[in-house]
């Protein structure tokens, strides 16, 4: 995975899908995760951080390729 992410196809993906407000999304993502750590949820950690890792995919892919 890290050697597919220093690729530069990853990176140009990643460069096309991250709009200023996808960045502000992100942020509220990592915050709403680190809250459920810091209130030691684990259930609660473990969705959100799901759910950010399938929003972020679909970004960076494309939703069409979700399916």
């Amino acid at each position: 995975i890290h050697s597919l992410r220093a690729g530069r196809l990853w990176g140009r993906m990643k460069e096309l899908s991250l709009t200023k407000e996808r960045m502000q999304e992100y942020t509220a993502h990592h915050r709403a995760i680190l809250q459920a750590i810091t209130d030691r949820d684990g259930g609660q950690a473990e969705q959100r951080m799901h759910s950010h890792i399938l929003t972020a995919r679909a970004n960076i892919l494309g939703s069409e390729t979700m399916g």
